[in-house]
């Protein structure tokens, strides 16, 4: 996903390991939370939790990287037909597209257009980085669990 290796390991673990217990001299107060519309979620004690708006602040970048890219393929195609033009006049061999490498300007934008790797790349951070604020600062978390 996103240029990256990935692997699934499946193992089978007992619940008692899986969850910790949490001991009841613990001083850390419990919290609910409930997703919402407004805000991605919303605590029991009415802060709320919103997501970096990281598609909206690169839609304009990323827009322009792929009009950019979307030039040099049709570039790539006319030049594609004036080869298979030629080839036909000449009575060579035709070449197909795929046969003809990319430029490399073209491969540059290529891996340049990494802007939805990056927009992933925040938001994973976020999600994570509150999900490591519930775990420090409260003792459980309840969630409202709704069909929306």
């Amino acid at each position: 996903m996103h240029g990256h290796w990935w692997v699934v390991v499946v193992a089978i673990i007992q619940e008692k390991d899986l969850l910790e217990r949490v001991p009841l001299e613990d001083p850390r107060p419990d919290i609910g939370i409930g997703p919402g519309l407004s805000a991605l979620l919303t605590t029991s004690r009415n802060e709320k939790f919103d997501p970096p708006r990281a598609f909206e602040n690169a839609r304009k970048q990323l827009a322009k990287a792929q009009r950019k890219m979307t030039r040099q393929f049709e570039a790539r195609k006319t030049l594609h037909q004036r080869l298979v033009d030629d080839a036909i006049a000449w009575g060579m061999e035709i070449l197909r597209l795929k046969d003809i490498p990319l430029s490399t300007r073209l491969k540059n934008q290529i891996r340049g257009v990494k802007l939805h790797t990056k927009v992933f790349n925040i938001g994973d951070y976020h999600h994570k980085k509150t999900a490591s604020i519930f775990e420090n600062c409260y003792r459980r978390v309840a969630v409202e669990e709704h069909g929306l």
